[in-house]
């Protein structure tokens, strides 16, 4: 070969290199609507990291280093340019919108026009390298008739003519052919080959026979990188890449005599390269540049505020939008809803732009499609997602909701839709069911919402943006009958449906869509759907809780203080639930100088939802009390005559017969119908003001059940109302053979409520039963008292549960032995003590007779006479400790056969101070 042709062939790779750096060193960056500007990929690009784990973005974060810092959170893998330098055949699998093909252009570009760095330094070498980029998806016509790699590069050579030569570049393929040839016709200089989105050639069959040119093209000597999605690489053969202490250069590519890559997984983001990307983004715009790092400071206090959006920023592409968002709007959305709908504004103008650029390229005209119609469908799509899912096996767990369907499935239902099968699914004008291939394709290329996680199956991307589009779907359908239908349709269509899993989460994003674009202008537009939620199904009632102290929907602080009374019924009626634990988190209802529940701050002031519990403590039924307030004061969304009139509807009958069920704690063992029905309420309030935790200081109830403080009206509230209605602590089924006391739910209510001192403390104590001072009273001292060992009363009434003396000093009157044999609980209490005091004594003997013969054996026959006294006096003692527990035994099963004391007044046996029944 002469030095001519050798220069030729030099100017020829030059020109080849020079278009490649053009053709990939920019991306499209769809900034505003009006349309999209190019930007240089050096200037935001953030190095992807492989690893041989495919983590997902929700599991990312949680092997955090020491401190969790969000700075500290270390990123997963190795970069992907080491990776690929050390390894000649390997796989790179990536989720949709991971940078699997943004890699490849950064790849490219760095080869081609980057700075010198160690990625470039290894490929290129003294020989140099030839980049060729195989986008598969613009061969799939060609490639059911390819088999060797040969004939995929010529159509690559071919397209890269056609494509220079419209930028202005002229290409010699000839003499590219020949330098990357093997010698001796060729310079055998080596190629990296990127077979880019295996994916997207099909089945298992034409993946295999791409996996299979690529093989070729690693025999040749050329370097290969297959990328994909997850579902490409099904069914295909690939070697695990080796353990972190091996170097990936010494693995082997071989098995069984076959070439095979080593697989590797894209890594989501961590925080780190979160916070590099935001550093790059805002510098692409002088006008960003200007509050770069007051924007940057917003977007990050957002993610920390927001798990959803760290979620989603850990993928590029997401990432990518919500910085978009984020900049143009000058504000990260207010709101789940608010994100997501300018996230799918953005994401269904790149489909529109790729659509147009793709018939472009083809030379076919653009059939027009209505955004609307548009959008609805891919509302449609998410709310048969969102059905499927929630009777899916397993739906309470989160990801069991987000549908998987097959291609044939899912274009049988939208074909459904656009044909107007169903008059209640609306019309389409210019979607029609010849478009429904078209338009699935349209959702999945490129990567975006809806995504194919295996061959011939589509799903969303993320189970947000099913949940968000099924919302928006819903608000668009109730809202076309008209306003006059639009309750009737939002229960029919979604309250109905709360029950089933999943669904509460499109409530909340429903409501927060129609306070947006409800008829109402002043931002209340929620309230109407909020006043029309049955409190007494629980979850009508979780909605409401959610909605009232979640941070999505905006409420004024006077009208949110007039929700306080609906949102206290809720609690009431479903205690089990700890509605009320959320109502700290209300600034309305916790305000006036009030320090935060469960802090270590002292108590200033009553706010109103302290006032409100102690107002409720001071009735003899709370309901009432509660619906005058409503009455006083009604909360938006009816007009006050409604509120009077209605008040709080069915919510009523549920709390004048409650029922045991999942969400209320029923005995249905206790005594007499009323008697149920007050200890239901009685647990119900107290329940929900320890979950409320307003007047409650000191640490949490979960870690120290010792209440350190108490608001004093709180205490005084709880005292008066505790010897007012002088509630049973325990009950007993005497039909059982062996009856056991059981303390009421009252009783643990209570438990959870009891100061460490104070009046309320003491009047608790005051019905602790008498066997408990008898059997305990050793405990109590200054240095070491029981109530620091077991915290509170209940405890002692489930250790030593009996109904307590009564509260009376009389002598009471004698009582027969005769009877005292009759008496079924007197036989059982006497031998249950007796056995405790017989083994008592039991024990004691056998130390004693160990101890005698050790002394025999220890002075031998010089200490005898010593050792049989001393048996002699431990004999002794063992007798009359014997002859002690009998009598306390007997006096004890006394006190348990005859609950009632003859001739003592207001003898009710339900309670009795342990001082007055010591005297």
């Amino acid at each position: 070969m002469s030095t001519l042709e050798k220069s030729y062939r030099v100017t020829a790779r030059g020109f080849y290199v020079r278009w490649l750096a053009q053709r990939f060193g920019n991306i499209d960056f769809l900034q505003t609507k009006e349309g999209e500007e190019k930007v240089h990929l050096a200037r935001i690009y953030i190095a992807a990291r492989l690893d041989h784990e495919d983590r997902r973005d929700e599991d990312m974060g949680k092997d955090k280093t020491s401190g969790g810092a969000k700075d500290e959170e270390t990123p997963p893998g190795r970069d992907a340019r080491e990776v690929i330098a050390e390894t000649p055949f390997v796989a790179i699998s990536g989720r949709p919108g991971s940078g699997k093909t943004t890699l490849v252009h950064a790849l490219i570009h760095e080869l081609c026009a980057g700075p010198e760095t160690p990625f470039r330094r290894n490929l290129v070498g003294h020989t140099g390298i030839l980049p060729v980029p195989l986008i598969l998806r613009d061969y799939q016509d060609e490639l059911p008739r390819l088999t060797h790699f040969e004939e995929l590069l010529d159509l690559w050579w071919q397209r890269a003519l056609e494509e220079a030569r419209d930028k202005g570049f002229t290409l010699h393929i000839e003499r590219l052919r020949r330098s990357v040839a093997p010698a001796p016709t060729g310079d055998g200089m080596p190629m990296l080959v990127f077979f880019d989105g295996i994916d997207e050639v099909g089945g298992v069959d034409p993946r295999g026979r791409v996996l299979a040119m690529a093989r070729e093209a690693r025999e040749q000597g050329h370097r290969v990188v297959l990328t994909g999605r997850p579902s490409g690489f099904e069914g295909l053969k690939f070697i695990a890449p080796p353990d972190d202490g091996v170097r990936l250069g010494a693995a082997l590519d071989t098995h069984g005599g076959v070439l095979l890559p080593t697989i590797h997984h894209i890594q989501p983001f961590a925080r780190p390269q979160i916070g590099e990307f935001l550093a790059l983004f805002y510098r692409l715009s002088d006008e960003w540049k200007r509050i770069r790092e007051q924007s940057i400071a917003e977007f990050n206090d957002a993610l920390d505020q927001r798990d959803y959006l760290l979620v989603l920023a850990r993928r590029p592409i997401f990432l990518t939008l919500m910085a978009l968002v984020h900049a143009n709007d000058r504000r990260m959305p207010h709101g789940r809803a608010d994100l997501y709908r300018r996230i799918i504004d953005l994401y269904l103008i790149r489909q529109t732009h790729q659509r147009r650029l793709q018939h472009t390229t083809d030379g076919r005209p653009m059939p027009h499609w209505d955004e609307r119609e548009v959008r609805r469908a891919l509302g449609f799509i998410a709310w048969c997602s969102q059905q499927r899912g929630a009777e899916a096996e397993g739906s309470h767990n989160r990801d069991r909701r987000q549908v998987v369907w097959s291609r044939e499935e899912l274009e049988a239902e939208v074909s459904r839709l656009l044909g107007g099968e169903d008059p209640d699914l609306g019309r389409f004008r210019e979607l029609m069911p010849s478009s429904t291939q078209k338009l699935i394709d349209y959702f999945l290329h490129p990567a975006g919402l809806l995504v194919e996680p295996a061959d011939k199956r589509i799903q969303f991307a993320h189970l947000s943006f099913q949940e968000y589009l099924c919302a928006e779907y819903l608000h668009g359908r109730t809202v076309a009958g008209g306003s006059s239908y639009f309750i009737e349709e939002t229960r029919k269509l979604l309250l109905d449906r709360l029950a089933s899993p999943g669904w509460d989460e499109i409530a909340m994003l429903f409501l927060t869509i129609h306070t947006a674009q409800g008829a109402q202008t002043q931002g209340t537009a929620h309230l109407e759907v909020l006043a029309e939620l049955d409190i007494a199904k629980v979850a009508e009632a979780r909605l409401l809780i959610a909605a009232l102290t979640g941070q999505e929907l905006d409420f004024e602080q006077a009208e949110h203080r007039r929700w306080l009374p609906v949102a206290v019924a809720a609690a009431l009626l479903h205690p089990r639930k700890g509605f009320a634990r959320r109502f700290g988190e209300v600034t309305a209802w916790s305000s006036v100088g009030w320090a935060k529940p469960r802090s270590d701050v002292p108590i200033l002031q009553q706010g109103p939802g302290l006032k409100l519990l102690i107002e409720l403590l001071r009735g003899n039924d709370p309901w009432p009390v509660l619906q005058e307030i409503l009455e006083g004061d009604p909360p938006g969304g009816r007009r006050p005559k409604e509120w009077r009139e209605r008040g709080l509807g069915k919510a009523a009958g549920r709390w004048q017969n409650p029922t045991d069920d999942e969400s209320w704690d029923v005995d249905g063992k206790f005594g007499s119908k009323d008697a149920r029905r007050d200890d239901a309420h009685s647990s119900a309030l107290l329940i929900t003001i320890a979950d409320a935790a307003w007047g409650l200081a000191g640490k949490d109830e979960e870690t120290d059940p010792l209440r350190l403080d108490m608001d004093a009206g709180l205490q005084s509230a709880l005292s008066d109302w505790l010897r007012r209605t002088n509630p049973p602590l325990y009950h007993m089924d005497e039909s059982a053979t062996e009856p056991l006391p059981e303390p009421t739910y009252m009783g643990l209510a209570l438990d959870a409520l009891v100061p460490a001192r104070g009046e309320l403390w003491f009047d608790a104590l005051a019905r602790v039963p008498l066997e408990a001072w008898l059997l305990q009273g050793e405990g109590w001292d200054e240095g070491y008292f029981l109530w620091d060992t077991f915290s509170q009363p209940m405890v002692l009434l489930a250790l030593y549960p009996d109904t307590p003396p009564p509260r009376c000093l009389f002598e009471p009157e004698r009582i027969s032995n005769a009877a005292f044999r009759r008496n079924a609980r007197r036989r059982r209490a006497f031998r249950r003590i007796f056995a405790v005091a017989v083994a008592v004594a039991v024990a004691v003997a056998v130390a004693v007779a160990v101890a005698v013969a050790v002394a025999v054996a220890v002075a031998e026959a010089v200490a005898v006479a010593v050792a049989v006294a001393v048996a002699g006096a431990a004999a002794g003692a063992v007798a009359g400790a014997v002859a002690g527990a009998v009598a306390i035994a007997v006096a004890v099963a006394r006190c348990a056969a005859f609950t009632k004391t003859p001739g003592c007044p207001s003898n009710d046996g339900r309670g009795g101070s342990p001082f007055e029944a010591a005297g």
